[in-house]
């Protein structure tokens, strides 16, 4: 990111408007780079499940360990971060495969595909803020809750479906503003964090801060808090000289959202 960016390791990036109520939460894990532990509490794990380590690599009933990661191609920051995550884990013992593919395939084999077909392990998934939401009822849900659809099997009746009632009735409070006061929305918030960290499904990483530059003959582009310049206010608010204002995406979204 070459230090546009800053740490993120919930669903709440530092500038989210309920941060500040779930930073206890957040602080509460202790999280840090911390290789030598990880590897520990992994060794620790696979010992209590009957793996032994045989000539450097990770065993289970003498075969070894093999981990699938798609790591997204098209964007340069998460193939970084798919070969990053790539080499810890060789280190470690694993034998890791490498899957490369932009959106599309992503669609097919993430996405798309049963997750007892282990097409996947680890993918190294992005998303984007489009508004500033000062009461976001929809975030904690999307990230961490299986009744919307958006967890692995993806409420696809024929698929194996991640389940979690605690999370559902959770966020499904929030969603539908079943609370009585603010205090009450943030004890809810609370809960579903640390559920969410817990069940570290869906791991955040970093926030990306994106660099955008402007000709100097053109006025009223509008940085928004939560979006940032391409936010709908940029367009509505932009000046120049002339009747055309000509703007350069060098990535196109791939889906159809």
């Amino acid at each position: 990111m070459g230090g546009y960016g800053s740490e993120m390791i919930s669903y709440y990036s530092p500038y989210n408007p309920d941060y500040l109520s779930i930073i206890n939460q957040l602080e509460s894990f202790h999280f840090r780079y911390n290789p030598t532990l990880a590897e520990n509490m992994i060794s620790d794990a696979l010992v209590a499940n009957g793996a032994e380590k045989i000539d450097g690599l990770w065993s289970i009933n003498g075969k070894p360990i093999e981990i699938t990661i798609f790591i997204r191609s098209d964007d340069t920051v998460r193939k970084s971060i798919g070969e990053l995550i790539s080499s810890e884990l060789q280190k470690i013992g694993f034998i890791v495969n490498k899957d490369f593919g932009d959106l599309n395939k992503a669609f097919v084999v993430v996405y798309g595909s049963n997750p007892v077909d282990v097409k996947w392990h680890l993918y190294t998934e992005g998303w984007a803020s489009s508004a500033f939401v000062r009461y976001d009822s929809v975030g904690l849900a999307q990230m961490y809750s299986p009744w919307f659809s958006n967890m692995p099997g993806f409420n696809n009746p024929t698929y194996w479906n991640y389940q979690n009632e605690n999370l559902d009735s959770l966020t499904q409070r929030i969603y539908t503003g079943d609370f009585k006061s603010a205090e009450e929305r943030t004890e809810l918030i609370q809960q579903a964090i640390v559920e969410g960290l817990n069940e570290s499904v869906r791991i955040f990483i970093a926030s990306k801060l994106d660099q955008y530059v402007v000709n100097e003959k053109v006025n009223g582009v509008i940085n928004d808090f939560g979006a940032g310049v391409p936010s709908r206010f940029t367009p509505i608010n932009v000046q120049s000289d002339s009747d055309n204002l000509v703007i350069g995406v060098k990535q196109i979204y791939q889906g159809a959202w």
